[in-house]
């Protein structure tokens, strides 16, 4: 069976020299970077479940951020797939794509859901965690390579 999602790029290929190969830079605003890392089926699946709800969605909340993190793994996990592959599942891409998964639900969240949630919530804080998750995935990304777990 083919699989469903492509693998993210690279990451475990060793040049000859010894370095490890990253695939192309990226120059990705924080939010598009974590948002690339997120199965789009995910997310629709997060907007409609948070739209149809609207603000009532906030006494759920709580439940459903995890929730989401779990599918994304499994998602990925299962999408990603493939016998012939030195890893049969892209595990690294999983867990990445997890920890992506909750920082843009946390930054792409209304405002004024999180202040029914926690009180001060600042609309600022947003952008901020856009921003604060797009610095954490390459590290996420790099030790979770350095602890062996595989994605080719």
């Amino acid at each position: 069976m083919a699989i469903l999602r492509p693998r993210v790029d690279g990451g475990d290929v060793t040049d000859a020299d010894g370095t490890v190969a990253i695939g192309r830079a990226r120059k990705d605003d924080p939010s598009t970077a974590i948002t690339k890392w997120i199965p789009v089926e995910v997310i629709a699946c997060y907007e409609a479940v948070t739209t149809a709800f609207g603000n009532s969605i906030a006494a759920w909340l709580p439940y459903v951020i995890p929730a989401g993190i779990l599918v994304t793994f499994g998602w990925i996990a299962f999408a990603t797939a493939d016998k012939k592959a030195k890893s049969a599942i892209a595990w690294r891409q999983a867990w990445v794509s997890s920890f992506a998964f909750a920082f843009w639900v946390a930054g792409s969240t209304s405002a004024d859901i999180w202040r029914l949630i926690v009180p001060g919530w600042n609309s600022a804080f947003n952008p901020a965690l856009f921003a604060i998750g797009g610095v954490l995935l390459p590290i996420v990304d790099g030790v979770l390579r350095r602890l062996g777990i595989r994605q080719d």
